[in-house]
């Protein structure tokens, strides 16, 4: 666990460093930074709650990851295992869940979806353990495949949207 912390503690300072000797102070990290609140007027960066933002970032979450309505069965008929990894997969969800709704992007939700994409990894993964670890599930290969092909069609459609000349579609 030390070796993780000073590998990954490294790999974050000899980044900084690196930037700062290349073009991009780290004074200029805590004035000029969006996510350090260009200076530290936090209650700029909090969102306000908006129905509209909220309707914004469930499609985002769809567009990114519609594979996440597995997760209303999947809970529903409890087959989310409760070991350690599917703990720590739920609690890092809820954080980034949290993340997503109160964290105003320096665009708009649409603008900024990377911000929120790795908001979605704990997620992904929660979602196709407990789908790949049921056994007794009829159509399983269908679903999967109309899944995976659904995900692959709004990705596909996502980097369309987002590189089209003529702007957003």
């Amino acid at each position: 666990m030390a070796l993780g912390v000073i590998s990954s503690s490294a790999i974050v300072s000899l980044t900084l460093l690196f930037f700062h000797f290349h073009g991009l102070p780290i004074r200029d990290l805590l004035y000029h930074s969006h996510a350090l609140a260009h200076g530290g007027n936090l209650s700029l960066m909090i969102a306000g709650p908006s129905l509209e933002r909220y309707l914004e970032l469930v499609n985002v979450l769809f567009l990114m990851f519609p594979f996440v309505l597995v997760l209303i069965p999947l809970l529903l008929f409890k087959r989310i295992d409760t070991n350690l990894f599917n703990a720590f997969l739920i609690v890092s969800a809820l954080f980034m869940l949290i993340f997503m709704l109160v964290w105003r992007p320096w665009a708009s939700v649409y603008d900024d979806w990377d911000l929120f994409a790795p908001c979605i990894i704990p997620l992904t993964l929660l979602c196709w353990c407990g789908f790949v670890r049921i056994n007794d599930l009829r159509y399983k290969r269908a679903i999967y495949s109309g899944m995976v092909f659904t995900s692959m069609l709004h990705s596909y459609c996502w980097i369309i949207a987002n590189h089209s000349p003529w702007g957003r579609l």
